[in-house]
Protein backbone atom coordinates (compact mmCIF):
# COMPACT_ATOMS: atom_id res chain seq x y z
CA UNK A 1 0.00 0.00 0.00
CA UNK A 2 1.55 3.27 -1.13
CA UNK A 3 0.59 6.93 -1.41
CA UNK A 4 0.29 7.12 -5.18
CA UNK A 5 -2.06 4.93 -7.18
CA UNK A 6 -0.07 5.44 -10.38
CA UNK A 7 3.51 6.34 -9.46
CA UNK A 8 5.92 7.33 -12.21
CA UNK A 9 7.93 4.14 -11.82
CA UNK A 10 4.92 2.10 -13.00
CA UNK A 11 4.37 4.04 -16.22
CA UNK A 12 4.69 1.89 -19.35
CA UNK A 13 4.62 -1.29 -17.24
CA UNK A 14 2.02 -4.01 -16.72
CA UNK A 15 2.01 -3.41 -12.98
CA UNK A 16 3.72 -5.20 -10.10
CA UNK A 17 3.73 -8.86 -8.96
CA UNK A 18 1.79 -8.09 -5.77
CA UNK A 19 -1.65 -6.71 -4.88
CA UNK A 20 -1.09 -2.96 -4.80
CA UNK A 21 -3.36 -0.16 -3.62
CA UNK A 22 -2.90 3.42 -2.42
CA UNK A 23 -4.28 6.18 -0.26
CA UNK A 24 -2.90 9.51 0.92
CA UNK A 25 -1.47 8.04 4.16
CA UNK A 26 -0.45 4.60 2.83
CA UNK A 27 -2.70 3.00 5.45
CA UNK A 28 -4.42 -0.36 5.39
CA UNK A 29 -8.07 0.66 5.52
CA UNK A 30 -11.30 -1.26 5.87
CA UNK A 31 -12.11 -0.61 2.23
CA UNK A 32 -8.79 -2.00 1.00
CA UNK A 33 -9.18 -5.06 3.23
CA UNK A 34 -12.73 -5.65 1.95
CA UNK A 35 -11.58 -5.44 -1.66
CA UNK A 36 -8.81 -7.94 -0.93
CA UNK A 37 -11.30 -10.29 0.76
CA UNK A 38 -13.55 -10.21 -2.31
CA UNK A 39 -10.60 -11.09 -4.56
CA UNK A 40 -9.64 -13.95 -2.25
CA UNK A 41 -13.23 -15.20 -2.13
CA UNK A 42 -13.44 -15.14 -5.94
CA UNK A 43 -10.15 -17.03 -6.24
CA UNK A 44 -11.34 -19.71 -3.80
CA UNK A 45 -14.61 -20.05 -5.72
CA UNK A 46 -12.71 -20.61 -8.97
CA UNK A 47 -10.61 -23.28 -7.25
CA UNK A 48 -13.74 -24.82 -5.70
CA UNK A 49 -12.30 -24.44 -2.22
CA UNK A 50 -13.67 -23.16 1.07
CA UNK A 51 -11.21 -21.80 3.62
CA UNK A 52 -11.06 -20.33 7.12
CA UNK A 53 -9.19 -17.03 7.43
CA UNK A 54 -7.72 -16.09 10.82
CA UNK A 55 -7.31 -12.35 11.36
CA UNK A 56 -6.57 -10.02 14.27
CA UNK A 57 -8.88 -7.37 15.66
CA UNK A 58 -7.29 -4.26 14.16
CA UNK A 59 -9.64 -1.48 13.06
CA UNK A 60 -9.02 -2.13 9.36
CA UNK A 61 -10.45 -5.66 9.68
CA UNK A 62 -13.84 -4.68 11.04
CA UNK A 63 -15.43 -3.99 7.66
CA UNK A 64 -16.44 -7.26 6.00
CA UNK A 65 -18.25 -7.92 2.72
CA UNK A 66 -20.51 -10.92 2.13
CA UNK A 67 -18.30 -13.93 1.39
CA UNK A 68 -19.24 -17.39 0.13
CA UNK A 69 -16.01 -19.37 0.13
CA UNK A 70 -14.09 -17.62 2.93
CA UNK A 71 -15.13 -17.71 6.58
CA UNK A 72 -13.40 -15.26 8.92
CA UNK A 73 -12.39 -16.05 12.50
CA UNK A 74 -10.96 -13.36 14.79
CA UNK A 75 -8.17 -13.91 17.28
CA UNK A 76 -8.97 -12.97 20.89
CA UNK A 77 -7.88 -9.47 21.86
CA UNK A 78 -4.20 -9.02 22.83
CA UNK A 79 -3.31 -12.58 21.79
CA UNK A 80 -1.98 -11.99 18.29
CA UNK A 81 1.69 -12.27 19.27
CA UNK A 82 1.19 -15.75 20.78
CA UNK A 83 -1.49 -17.21 18.50
CA UNK A 84 -0.95 -15.81 15.02
CA UNK A 85 1.30 -18.03 12.86
CA UNK A 86 2.52 -14.97 10.92
CA UNK A 87 4.01 -13.63 14.15
CA UNK A 88 5.69 -16.95 14.91
CA UNK A 89 8.32 -16.32 12.22
CA UNK A 90 6.67 -16.05 8.79
CA UNK A 91 6.82 -12.25 8.77
CA UNK A 92 10.37 -12.40 10.10
CA UNK A 93 11.43 -14.68 7.24
CA UNK A 94 9.82 -12.44 4.63
CA UNK A 95 11.38 -9.29 6.08
CA UNK A 96 14.74 -11.02 6.39
CA UNK A 97 14.84 -12.01 2.73
CA UNK A 98 13.50 -8.62 1.62
CA UNK A 99 15.94 -6.54 3.62
CA UNK A 100 18.86 -8.70 2.55
CA UNK A 101 17.87 -7.99 -1.08
CA UNK A 102 17.46 -4.30 -0.25
CA UNK A 103 20.91 -3.89 1.30
CA UNK A 104 22.52 -5.94 -1.47
CA UNK A 105 20.82 -3.74 -4.09
CA UNK A 106 22.12 -0.58 -2.40
CA UNK A 107 25.64 -2.04 -2.28
CA UNK A 108 25.37 -2.84 -5.99
CA UNK A 109 24.17 0.71 -6.68
CA UNK A 110 27.20 2.03 -4.79
CA UNK A 111 29.52 -0.18 -6.84
CA UNK A 112 27.90 1.08 -10.04
CA UNK A 113 28.35 4.66 -8.77
CA UNK A 114 24.74 5.67 -9.33
CA UNK A 115 23.84 9.27 -8.55
CA UNK A 116 21.56 8.27 -5.67
CA UNK A 117 22.48 4.70 -4.70
CA UNK A 118 20.07 4.54 -1.77
CA UNK A 119 17.03 5.10 -3.98
CA UNK A 120 14.66 2.15 -4.37
CA UNK A 121 11.39 2.94 -6.09
CA UNK A 122 8.02 1.27 -5.58
CA UNK A 123 8.34 -1.07 -8.57
CA UNK A 124 11.70 -2.39 -7.37
CA UNK A 125 10.39 -2.77 -3.80
CA UNK A 126 7.34 -4.75 -4.95
CA UNK A 127 9.50 -7.00 -7.11
CA UNK A 128 11.82 -7.69 -4.17
CA UNK A 129 8.85 -8.42 -1.90
CA UNK A 130 7.42 -10.94 -4.38
CA UNK A 131 10.83 -12.58 -4.82
CA UNK A 132 11.33 -12.69 -1.03
CA UNK A 133 7.94 -14.34 -0.47
CA UNK A 134 8.80 -17.08 -2.97
CA UNK A 135 11.93 -17.77 -0.92
CA UNK A 136 9.99 -18.42 2.30
CA UNK A 137 10.14 -22.19 2.63
CA UNK A 138 7.00 -24.31 3.13
CA UNK A 139 8.55 -25.93 6.20
CA UNK A 140 8.98 -22.48 7.74
CA UNK A 141 5.25 -21.83 7.34
CA UNK A 142 4.32 -25.29 8.68
CA UNK A 143 6.52 -24.87 11.73
CA UNK A 144 5.08 -21.44 12.49
CA UNK A 145 1.59 -22.95 12.51
CA UNK A 146 2.94 -25.65 14.80
CA UNK A 147 4.47 -23.07 17.15
CA UNK A 148 1.11 -21.28 17.34
CA UNK A 149 -0.54 -24.53 18.39
CA UNK A 150 -2.74 -25.07 15.33
CA UNK A 151 -0.89 -28.16 14.12
CA UNK A 152 -0.40 -31.07 16.54
CA UNK A 153 3.07 -32.47 17.03
CA UNK A 154 3.73 -35.49 14.85
CA UNK A 155 6.42 -37.92 15.87
CA UNK A 156 6.89 -38.90 12.23
CA UNK A 157 7.50 -35.30 11.12
CA UNK A 158 11.15 -34.98 10.11
CA UNK A 159 11.08 -31.18 9.67
CA UNK A 160 12.93 -28.94 12.11
CA UNK A 161 10.48 -28.01 14.89
CA UNK A 162 12.44 -24.83 15.61
CA UNK A 163 12.92 -23.58 12.06
CA UNK A 164 14.05 -19.94 12.11
CA UNK A 165 15.32 -17.31 9.72
CA UNK A 166 19.00 -17.63 8.78
CA UNK A 167 20.44 -14.24 9.72
CA UNK A 168 23.89 -14.80 8.21
CA UNK A 169 23.14 -13.39 4.70
CA UNK A 170 21.63 -10.22 6.18
CA UNK A 171 24.47 -9.85 8.68
CA UNK A 172 26.99 -10.22 5.85
CA UNK A 173 25.18 -7.63 3.72
CA UNK A 174 25.02 -5.14 6.61
CA UNK A 175 28.70 -5.67 7.37
CA UNK A 176 29.64 -5.15 3.72
CA UNK A 177 27.57 -1.97 3.59
CA UNK A 178 29.21 -0.66 6.77
CA UNK A 179 32.66 -1.22 5.29
CA UNK A 180 31.64 0.36 1.99
CA UNK A 181 30.25 3.63 3.39
CA UNK A 182 32.05 3.79 6.73
CA UNK A 183 28.88 3.84 8.80
CA UNK A 184 27.91 1.60 11.69
CA UNK A 185 24.86 -0.58 11.04
CA UNK A 186 22.77 -2.30 13.73
CA UNK A 187 22.80 -6.09 14.20
CA UNK A 188 20.54 -8.03 11.85
CA UNK A 189 17.90 -8.78 14.52
CA UNK A 190 17.66 -5.11 15.46
CA UNK A 191 17.54 -4.04 11.81
CA UNK A 192 14.58 -6.38 11.21
CA UNK A 193 12.58 -4.97 14.11
CA UNK A 194 13.27 -1.27 13.51
CA UNK A 195 9.76 -0.63 12.14
CA UNK A 196 7.76 -2.98 14.37
CA UNK A 197 5.90 -0.09 16.02
CA UNK A 198 5.05 1.81 12.82
CA UNK A 199 1.30 2.47 12.55
CA UNK A 200 -0.06 0.97 9.31
CA UNK A 201 -3.80 1.41 9.83
CA UNK A 202 -5.98 4.21 11.25
CA UNK A 203 -7.68 3.95 14.61
CA UNK A 204 -11.43 3.54 14.50
CA UNK A 205 -12.38 7.16 15.25
CA UNK A 206 -15.22 9.25 13.83
CA UNK A 207 -12.68 11.45 12.04
CA UNK A 208 -10.93 8.52 10.35
CA UNK A 209 -14.24 6.86 9.40
CA UNK A 210 -15.41 10.12 7.78
CA UNK A 211 -12.09 10.55 5.98
CA UNK A 212 -12.25 7.03 4.53
CA UNK A 213 -15.87 7.55 3.48
CA UNK A 214 -14.93 10.75 1.65
CA UNK A 215 -12.01 8.97 -0.02
CA UNK A 216 -14.37 6.24 -1.24
CA UNK A 217 -16.64 8.89 -2.76
CA UNK A 218 -13.66 10.10 -4.78
CA UNK A 219 -12.98 6.59 -6.09
CA UNK A 220 -11.02 6.69 -9.32
CA UNK A 221 -9.51 10.08 -8.49
CA UNK A 222 -5.79 10.13 -9.18
CA UNK A 223 -3.67 10.39 -6.06
CA UNK A 224 -0.88 12.85 -6.75
CA UNK A 225 2.63 11.63 -6.26
CA UNK A 226 4.80 13.53 -3.81
CA UNK A 227 7.66 15.51 -5.31
CA UNK A 228 10.08 13.69 -3.01
CA UNK A 229 8.90 10.33 -4.35
CA UNK A 230 9.29 11.64 -7.89
CA UNK A 231 12.91 12.51 -7.17
CA UNK A 232 13.61 9.04 -5.73
CA UNK A 233 12.75 7.27 -8.98
CA UNK A 234 15.78 5.80 -10.69
CA UNK A 235 15.81 6.45 -14.41
CA UNK A 236 15.67 3.20 -16.33
CA UNK A 237 16.77 2.51 -19.86
CA UNK A 238 14.00 0.96 -21.93
CA UNK A 239 15.38 -1.88 -24.01
CA UNK A 240 14.23 -2.93 -27.44
CA UNK A 241 13.51 -6.65 -27.94
CA UNK A 242 16.81 -7.01 -29.82
CA UNK A 243 18.72 -5.39 -26.95
CA UNK A 244 16.90 -7.64 -24.48
CA UNK A 245 18.00 -10.70 -26.48
CA UNK A 246 21.60 -9.49 -26.39
CA UNK A 247 21.31 -8.95 -22.63
CA UNK A 248 19.98 -12.50 -22.13
CA UNK A 249 22.83 -13.94 -24.19
CA UNK A 250 25.38 -11.91 -22.23
CA UNK A 251 23.87 -13.21 -18.98
CA UNK A 252 23.91 -16.79 -20.31
CA UNK A 253 27.60 -16.41 -21.19
CA UNK A 254 28.34 -15.06 -17.72
CA UNK A 255 26.47 -17.84 -15.91
CA UNK A 256 28.28 -20.47 -17.96
CA UNK A 257 31.47 -19.43 -16.16
CA UNK A 258 29.93 -19.63 -12.67
CA UNK A 259 30.10 -23.04 -10.94
CA UNK A 260 27.10 -24.75 -9.34
CA UNK A 261 24.37 -22.70 -11.03
CA UNK A 262 21.01 -24.54 -10.60
CA UNK A 263 19.77 -25.90 -13.92
CA UNK A 264 16.34 -24.37 -13.26
CA UNK A 265 17.89 -20.88 -13.45
CA UNK A 266 19.41 -21.63 -16.83
CA UNK A 267 16.13 -23.08 -18.11
CA UNK A 268 14.23 -20.00 -16.97
CA UNK A 269 16.75 -17.67 -18.59
CA UNK A 270 16.52 -19.60 -21.85
CA UNK A 271 12.72 -19.30 -21.71
CA UNK A 272 13.03 -15.53 -21.24
CA UNK A 273 15.39 -15.31 -24.21
CA UNK A 274 12.91 -17.27 -26.35
CA UNK A 275 10.16 -14.88 -25.31
CA UNK A 276 12.29 -11.89 -26.33
CA UNK A 277 12.99 -13.51 -29.70
CA UNK A 278 9.24 -13.97 -30.27
CA UNK A 279 8.56 -10.35 -29.34
CA UNK A 280 11.29 -9.20 -31.71
CA UNK A 281 9.78 -11.20 -34.58
CA UNK A 282 6.29 -9.87 -33.85
CA UNK A 283 7.61 -6.33 -33.89
CA UNK A 284 9.14 -6.77 -37.32
CA UNK A 285 6.10 -8.41 -38.88
CA UNK A 286 3.98 -5.68 -40.43
CA UNK A 287 0.28 -6.37 -40.24
CA UNK A 288 -1.51 -6.13 -43.57
CA UNK A 289 -4.37 -3.65 -43.69
CA UNK A 290 -7.07 -3.07 -46.29
CA UNK A 291 -5.29 0.08 -47.47
CA UNK A 292 -2.29 -2.01 -48.54
CA UNK A 293 -4.37 -3.39 -51.42
CA UNK A 294 -4.86 0.08 -52.88
CA UNK A 295 -1.51 1.27 -54.13
CA UNK A 296 -1.09 4.82 -55.28
CA UNK A 297 -0.18 5.28 -58.93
Amino acid sequence: IGKSLKPSCLKNTKGVPVNYNANKKAWRTGTIFSEWLLKLDKAMKQKKRKIALLVDNCAAHKQQPVLKNVEIFFFPSNCTSILQPLDMGIIKCLKGYYRTSLVERIIDNLERKLANPHCVDLKQACEMIAFSWRRVKPEAIRNCWRKAGFVPEDGNDSSDPEYDMDMEPLSTALSTYSERVGEHMPPAEEYLSVDDEVVVFPELTDENILEEFQSNKREGEEIEEDEEEEELIINRQTLTPAEAIASCEALQNFLSTVPSIPESHLVNLDAIRSLCVSLNIQKKVKQTTISDFFKKC
